[in-house]
């Protein structure tokens, strides 16, 4: 055994052999840390957005639509390399595409364009949508006064005049069959000067009295 220490050709092959044995240790090490995120940082991670506003895709010129909501849930998973940009700047859309779609009640899927390098959930994912002819139409204001009786001691109301008088309401066919009257409040109380251009709200109502 000494004498094959000495030699230097045993010191040679066994030089190799243990050069040859660190090099699949390492290359296998290696190769595994990649397959594994937990060495590679590149472990899938998920977010959640609330109030994700929701865009309509229709003939507005033709048609409206109820039933769409405001804003959604979404949730993307996916590498963090692509989920951190896109969960800081928003820069994509979800969105319904009712285009081609006739009047009448439909389901719909909510879409989005987001890369298909994250997976994206959307919270509802269909919805019932209801599709309407459009609309418009001309109304005269009516001027509603309330609390007159509560006017400074020795005022009391002489004339007035609203501008505009009349108002054009859009919606579907169906909400603007509806109307039966469109008021303006104005609230005398305490009032013991003339009212100049006060800007008021338009309220809008059946012809049961129920405000649309």
């Amino acid at each position: 055994m000494d004498n094959w220490f000495k030699s230097k050709w045993f010191v040679r092959l066994a030089s190799l052999a243990f050069a040859v044995f660190l090099y699949i240790f390492v290359n296998v090490t290696v190769n595994s840390s990649h397959s594994d995120p937990t060495f590679s940082g590149r472990s899938e991670q998920t977010q959640t957005l609330d109030d994700v506003p929701v865009e309509i895709r229709i003939d507005e010129a033709n048609y409206v639509v109820s039933g769409v909501p405001e804003f959604v849930t979404v949730s993307l998973q996916g590498n963090p390399g692509n989920l951190t940009p896109l969960i800081f700047q928003r820069n994509f859309d979800v969105y319904v595409d009712l285009q081609g779609l006739e009047e009448g009640d439909h389901e719909v899927k909510l879409e989005h364009n987001i890369s298909n390098d994250l997976t994206v959930f959307i919270e509802p994912k269909t919805i019932e949508v209801t599709i309407e002819e459009r609309a418009s139409e001309e109304f005269a204001v009516v001027a509603d006064f309330i609390n007159e009786d509560k006017m400074a001691p020795g005022y009391e109301l002489v004339d007035y005049t609203l501008d505009p008088p009349t108002v054009t309401i859009t919606s579907s066919r169906s909400v603007i069959d509806q109307i039966g009257i469109v008021k303006a409040y104005v609230n005398l109380e305490g009032l013991d000067s003339s009212i100049n251009n006060r800007e008021l709200p338009v309220n809008v109502y059946d012809t049961q009295g129920n405000e649309l």
